[in-house]
């Protein structure tokens, strides 16, 4: 994983969010178990996928959703800029701070999933189907899906 230039420019508060907290839940065991069985990666590509320095690269751009993963940009997933610039603007002791950085923190973690899945087999869907792996990773590790609003 590795810090995308426009966020590391603009976001640095994102920037250090994702750098410290993307390494720290690939180290937990119930994170490595099930990126891998819905990215279909094994545990040791699984595991670099969280390490710093490796891809994908996450950065941001604006789009209605809060992530994106696109063929087009096969080393890149994306988190929505609004998102960046709101957990930016808040000041670190805002009660919603804490809730925005788990959706930007969990969002980059849902995206990675897709990213993986497309990179092993270059589908977004793994073996189940047409399903939304991403948000089945969000709610069979931290069991539920975050929005916006809690």
């Amino acid at each position: 994983m590795r810090i995308g230039p426009k966020i590391m420019a603009k976001f640095q508060r994102v920037a250090r969010q994702l750098t410290y907290a993307i390494p720290r839940q690939g180290q937990r065991q119930k994170v490595i178990e099930v990126f891998c069985e819905l990215s279909e990666l094994d545990e040791i590509r699984a595991k670099a996928c969280f390490r710093d320095g490796t891809l994908p690269i996450i950065d941001c751009k604006p789009m209605v959703a809060y992530g994106e993963t696109n063929r087009d940009e096969p080393d890149r997933v994306w988190i929505a800029t609004d998102l960046c610039e709101k957990l930016e603007a808040l000041s670190p002791m805002h009660r919603e701070t804490l809730h925005l950085s788990a959706l930007i923190e969990h969002t980059a973690l849902h995206e990675m999933v897709h990213w993986a899945d497309l990179k092993n087999n270059g589908s977004f869907h793994g073996r189940s189907g047409p399903a939304d792996i991403g948000a089945e990773f969000e709610y069979r590790v931290f069991g539920r899906v975050l929005h916006e609003h809690p």
